[in-house]
């Protein structure tokens, strides 16, 4: 018995040690002390004997203890659990094992240094649920798409719409295919279920009556005129594909109101042309349509006027108005295509206008298409218009006739001769009278005006001058004269009248008949000696008022007329010489030089001395007359002697404008006795006449006060120079250039002028204008603004004029043209004696288009120096009555040459423009002076007059004719030119 217990306690041992069925454990033999039943071995399985998970599940698994006496016990909640891979699975301290991926894993429950373990196989995610989506609600007749998701043991989610099987529980309402697309057919409510591997998912789908889906709009015709009309319609299509009338129910919309509008029942009005999209809309569902606009149509056309009358060759425009579809009308003159129904009657232009062409009627159509309107034209018999009387002025004596004619000019554009059926008059009977066939007959001298005339026609009229007496002989006088060759003679031409009386002829023409040996100024009558005729006459010929007298002249050899002593002034300092030269002047013009056979001698020798070959010695300060004799001949030149002091301040700018804190750079050149000259600038003392107008300080800067007139004074020791300066409340806001943008030759001068705008709106031309430019390498500008080109640039050199802060540029073009020809103007010119003439010079370059006045850089000459001078800057002085030629020469080019007459005319009057203007204080006032000469003509004199203000405290005027406002007032503004006085009245408000 006790060897079978001792088996028996063998085998149950045994038998526990593998009881565990999923793994196996580790053991102890070991027993306590006092006989306490010991864990011998763990024994771990899965919870109904599981031993295999979808991923993402859970499996309890439980620990067995298996003890030393024999007995087992669930010991899962006292044990440590674990997994060999966390990743796919973990186990709680309840032993409750997660699952996380698929793959194997052994899970351990130990207790002390005992465990056992259980292999447990993780499979894949298995389907737990699937949920529907879409459907509800929907309309009948609409398919909608349902979709399936499955969700997995693992918590994942996974779109099985086509794997899953579809179904409804009521195909009458509603049917899923296969894919789960959704048909609804009649309103109702239906359950939709998708099953996969024994999951289902349902969901409930409810179907309401059809919805709109979609609108057609109706446009019967696609396009019409502006101002018609059309009726549009709205049909609606629905869910379940049936379609119904909606035009009155849908909101009406236009995409362009000013094109086309519709209203409430879908009617379209047209308003202009253009395209446009209309637009039905109802329950958020819209539909469109295109309708084009096109210009309204032409409906009528109406000429005006309908009826009118004119006379044959006379016009007159029609017009004609279109009517259009859209109610509007316009002007269709020039569009319409005009005729005539009878052109023998009148004709009509293809602008509709109707001329005369003889009497008669005539109906005028203008047409557009198959439009058409009309007028009436009633044409009558030309009408006299005007009337021409020939000739046209006419001269006779006291006691002739002269016969007239009158030419009638009619509508038609035909003339006819009417002098015998006009009314013929003299508006100066006392002067001449005319009978009623156009014969007038000279009374006394004077003049009348001869007038025809007849109805509304515009009168004739002719000029009649009556003379006093008529020229019946001419004469020269002296006859046979002698002239030496360079010599002149003038000849005098009397005339004899029929009244007996006699009087000098100015006027005649004047020929030689051999002008190689005497030649005759043809208006002067004039005769120079040429070449000797040996002792042969010449026939001087004199012609005037168609009568002709002659006489003869006999031309000997030039001979010596004068001595030329040069220099005619000097001026030299004590101890220094100065070499005299002395010329011949024979009656031919020619100069010869002559060194011996001279007489020297000095109106006093303690001042200075000559010598026999003409040097003379300055001893002391004083001035003397140096004498020259030859051959019964003599000249004399004056000599100044002086110790080189200095005898004139030249203050610059002489005449100047500011405004109000502007400033202006005076400079003060010393000259001395001895010519030469220093800037003394900053050596001299500065003052102001008036503070209260103007500052200078001690570098000579002013600085404007206030408006008035000032003197700026330079002194330094009793000399002293001066000039004017004018501040003006008005401020300088811009310069011009003048002449703007010329283009010039290489090697040439112009004069430039600055021109000043004021802030009051006046201009002037300004003076103490800083110039430059911007490339002295081609030009350069010197401060009186003369320009001195130096060689041909692509590029314009820009000049410069700078004035208180204010520029003024031109650009300048400096070609590589050269000069074709020079002109001089004016030509012929006449000035008075003792006035002036600017000439000016004019090259034509080599394009034969561009022309540059070159005035600043003529050489100018005249032919007679006792008639007429002419300086640097080209105005001509008359010196005596004659007649000179004026040459001007530029860069050696075939100078050009204009003849000047001058005058023995005197000033009569002098106008003095603008008339009475009005200024405000502080601006200034350009003043012109015109004089009218004994001989009738007439002559700016601005320059050469001497200009005053009556009351200077009111306005000053400088010597070009400026006027400069000083307070509120009146003056009189006056220029004066040989005693002959012209005055206008200047306001100052």
């Amino acid at each position: 018995m006790k060897k079978l217990g001792v088996l028996l306690s063998t085998i149950l041992i045994f038998c526990l040690g593998f009881s565990g069925c999923g793994g196996g454990s580790s053991k102890s033999n070991s027993q306590s002390s006092n006989g306490t039943p010991t864990l011998a071995s763990i024994t771990v399985y899965g919870k109904n004997a599981v031993t295999s998970v979808a991923a993402g599940a859970s499996l309890q698994l439980v620990a067995q203890g298996n003890y030393s006496d024999g007995t087992i016990k669930d010991i899962s909640s006292s044990v440590t659990w674990s997994t060999s891979d966390a990743t796919v699975a973990t186990a709680s301290a309840t032993g409750l094992l997660t699952s996380k991926k698929a793959g194997s894993v052994i899970a351990t429950a130990a207790q002390g240094s005992v465990s056992g373990t259980m292999t447990v196989t993780v499979n894949g995610a298995a389907l737990s649920s699937i949920s529907i989506s879409g459907g509800s609600p929907v309309a009948a007749g609409v398919s909608e798409q349902l979709t399936a998701e499955g969700t997995y043991t693992d918590s994942s989610t996974q779109a099985i719409t086509s794997q899953v099987t579809w179904q409804s529980s009521d195909s009458t309402i509603a049917t899923v295919s296969s894919s789960g697309m959704l048909k609804s057919l009649k309103a109702g409510s239906v359950t939709i279920s998708a099953t996969m591997s024994s999951v289902t998912g349902n969901a409930s789908v409810t179907v309401s009556s059809a919805v709109l889906t979609s609108i057609n709009v109706g446009t019967p015709s696609p396009s019409l005129a502006s101002g018609g009309t059309e009726q549009l319609t709205a049909t609606g299509v629905f869910s379940d594909s049936t379609t119904q009338p909606i035009t009155t129910q849908v909101v009406w919309g236009s995409s362009d109101s000013t094109v086309a509008v519709v209203n409430s029942v879908g009617l379209l009005t047209a308003l202009k042309a253009g395209s446009v999209t209309v637009t039905a809309s109802m329950s958020g569902v819209s539909g469109t349509g295109n309708v084009v606009v096109n210009a309204p149509s032409l409906v009528s056309i109406t000429v005006a006027p309908v009826a009118f009358t004119i006379a044959s060759g006379q016009s007159k425009q029609l017009s004609a108005m279109g009517v259009y579809s859209d109610g509007t009308s316009s002007d269709v003159t020039s569009q319409a295509t005009w005729t005539a129904a009878s052109t023998a009657y009148a004709t009509v232009s293809s602008s509709g206008l109707v001329t005369g062409v003889a009497a008669g009627g005539s109906t005028i159509t203008a047409t557009i298409g198959s439009k058409s309107g009309s007028a009436v034209a009633t044409v009558t018999s030309a009408l006299l218009l005007s009337i021409m009387v020939t000739p046209a002025t006419a001269s006779i004596a006291t006691g002739q006739t002269q016969a007239f004619t009158a030419n009638g000019i009619f509508s038609d554009g035909s003339t006819t001769d009417i002098t015998n059926s006009v009314t013929w008059s003299s508006n100066a009977t006392n002067f001449a009278t005319i009978d009623q066939t156009g014969l007038a007959t000279g009374v006394s001298t004077g003049a009348a005006m001869i007038t025809a005339s007849s109805g509304t026609a515009t009168p004739g009229m002719a000029a009649l001058t009556v003379t006093a007496a008529v020229l019946t002989e001419i004469d020269i006088a002296p006859d046979g004269q002698y002239i030496p060759v360079g010599g002149q003679y003038p000849l005098a031409l009397t005339g004899t009248y029929s009244d007996n009386s006699t009087q000098t002829i100015t006027n005649a023409t004047w020929s030689s008949s051999d002008s190689t040996l005497a030649s005759v100024d043809p208006n002067t009558g004039i005769v120079t000696g040429v070449a000797n005729s040996n002792n042969n006459p010449v026939t001087i010929t004199a012609s005037y008022g168609g009568m002709t007298n002659t006489t003869t002249v006999y031309i000997t050899s030039a001979v010596p007329e004068s001595l030329q002593i040069t220099p005619a002034t000097a001026s030299i300092a004590s101890g220094t010489t100065q070499q005299y030269a002395v010329n011949v002047v024979y009656s031919d013009g020619s100069i010869q030089p002559v060194t011996a056979g001279l007489s020297w001698l000095s109106s006093l020798p303690s001042v200075a001395g000559i010598d026999s070959n003409g040097l003379a010695t300055g001893f002391t300060p004083g001035q003397a007359t140096i004498t020259v004799a030859f051959d019964s001949m003599t000249a004399t030149a004056s000599l100044t002697v002086t110790s080189a002091t200095l005898s004139n301040i030249v203050v610059t700018p002489v005449s100047t404008v500011v405004g109000i804190n502007g400033n202006v750079q005076y400079t003060a050149t010393g000259v001395f006795t001895d010519n030469s000259t220093q800037d003394l600038t900053s050596q001299v003392i500065w003052s102001s006449s008036n503070a209260s107008f103007a500052l200078i300080n001690a570098g000579g800067l002013a600085n404007g006060i206030s408006a008035g007139v000032t003197t700026i004074t330079a002194t330094s020791g009793s000399i002293s120079g001066s000039a004017t300066l004018t501040v003006t409340t008005a401020t300088l806001v811009g310069i011009k250039i003048t002449p703007d943008s010329p283009t010039v030759p290489p090697h040439s001068k112009v004069q430039l002028t600055a021109i000043g705008t004021f802030s009051d709106g006046s201009q002037i031309v300004l003076s103490g204008v800083s110039w430059h430019t911007s490339s002295a390498r081609y030009a350069m500008v010197n401060g009186s603004g003369v320009l001195r080109t130096k060689k041909a640039t692509n590029q314009p050199v820009v000049v410069y004029a700078r004035l208180n802060g204010i520029t003024g540029q031109t650009n300048v073009n400096i070609t590589s043209m050269t000069i074709q020809s020079l002109a001089i103007t004016p030509s012929p010119a006449t000035v008075a004696m003792g006035t002036t003439v600017p000439f000016a010079l004019t090259a034509t370059l080599s394009d034969g288009v561009t022309t540059v006045d070159l005035t600043a850089s003529a050489r100018w000459q005249t032919s007679n120096y006792q008639d007429a001078v002419i300086n640097r800057q080209g105005i001509a002085t008359g010196i005596a009555a004659g007649s000179v030629t004026i040459t001007g020469s530029v860069n050696g080019q075939t100078p050009a040459t204009a003849t000047l007459t001058v005058s023995n005319a005197t000033i009569q009057s002098i106008t003095v423009t603008p008339a009475n203007p009005t200024i405000a204080l502080g601006a200034l006032q350009q003043f012109a002076a015109s004089g009218l000469f004994s001989d009738g003509s007439t002559q700016d004199i601005t320059s050469i007059a001497t200009w005053t203000s009556s009351a200077p405290t009111v306005a000053v005027v400088n010597q070009k004719g400026v006027a400069s406002s000083v307070t509120h007032g009146q003056t009189s503004v006056t220029a004066t030119l040989n005693g002959t006085p012209g005055s206008t009245i200047l306001s100052v408000n």
